[in-house]
């Protein structure tokens, strides 16, 4: 027996016949895990400090994919047949997991955690890449044509509003920060577990569940109030915790009008690595203006708005929002 069947067995895979009930607990679970995790030790990053909040967010972002596994893996067994990845994302987390309570335990310094982190990061995105390229259903470059354009797109509406603005400032775009920004999707690939791990879960999971329970418009707005809520411990300790109000009210709008975008481009190309580009380039705008704004005015988020509706908010009138699931 190999090890990769030795560790299965150790997981102990369970199947739950009753589809009703699977879905059901395949919902908690991912809920509980996902949110329960990043609120519990967002809590006590926000009074304790026990880790650098970017190191923190890291650490959320495997959480999604990791719920999803779990939730699969411990209700549809070996049926399902990415249960070799499920099991292989299982030992990720808890990698990640173990880690994470090195630190919190003092047992390692942030540059170690760092360091390790780094190294687990590679060999995650490393693993998923070469997996994924034997599995038709994850085949990175599926619908490759339609993914590029609708990547250009998206870094299009972000290069443009955000250079005109630092011009009406009487500022300059960073030009190097925006060669950065395009070619982040390639610089990118050794940490790309990470996006991945969001996607996966938000489009590749919750998605279907919502559209099939609030219909396609509603349930993907539902679906970006659900994101944006998932990130309230990092507005409150990274991204804006000098007005987490107003930062959580400008992260709602971003999130529901991305959430609008990667909807229609997952339903168009069937291809969660497109969405995770998406994301990387997403959480990389800030190369174009070279500094992270902490403190968030009614005009930022008056820009914000306007952004996406211009820019996003019209997929959602598109065909794809229109028919039915299929």
């Amino acid at each position: 027996m190999n090890l990769k069947l030795i560790w299965i067995n150790i997981l102990n895979p369970i199947l739950i016949k009753n589809e009703i009930k699977r879905k059901k607990v395949q919902i908690i679970i991912f809920f509980f895990i996902n949110f329960g995790l990043t609120y519990s030790l967002g809590l006590l990053l926000y009074y304790n400090k026990f880790i650098d909040p970017e190191n923190f967010a890291s650490f959320m972002m495997i959480l999604p994919l990791s719920s999803v596994a779990i939730a699969k893996f411990y209700t549809e067994g070996l049926n399902n047949d990415m249960y070799e990845f499920y099991s292989l994302i299982i030992l990720f987390f808890l990698t990640y997991s173990l880690l994470i309570v090195l630190k919190l335990l003092n047992l390692i310094n942030n540059n170690e955690f760092i360091i390790i982190n780094l190294i687990l990061t590679f060999i995650s995105s490393l693993s998923i890449i070469i997996y994924s390229s034997n599995k038709k259903n994850l085949y990175p470059i599926k619908n490759i044509k339609l993914g590029s354009l609708l990547i250009i797109y998206f870094m299009i509406s972000v290069i443009v509003p955000t250079s005109f603005i630092l011009i009406l400032q009487g500022s300059q775009p960073n030009y190097s920060g925006i060669i950065k920004f395009i070619f982040t999707p390639i610089t990118s690939l050794t940490t790309i577990y990470i996006f991945f791990s969001e996607e996966y879960a938000w489009r590749g999971f919750l998605q279907n569940i919502f559209f099939n329970k609030f219909g396609k418009k509603l349930g993907v707005i539902i679906l970006g109030i659900c994101w944006s809520l998932w990130h309230l411990p990092l507005i409150f300790t990274l991204y804006t915790p000098e007005t987490p109000i107003l930062g959580l009210i400008l992260r709602s709008i971003h999130i529901v009008g991305i959430s609008i975008f990667l909807g229609y481009l997952y339903i168009k190309t069937k291809n969660i690595w497109f969405c995770a580009i998406i994301h990387i380039l997403n959480n990389s705008a800030f190369l174009i203006t070279n500094s992270k704004e902490s403190t968030i005015t009614y005009h930022d988020i008056l820009i914000v708005s306007m952004v996406v509706l211009i820019f996003y908010v019209p997929f959602l009138f598109t065909k794809e929002y229109k028919n039915n699931l299929e």
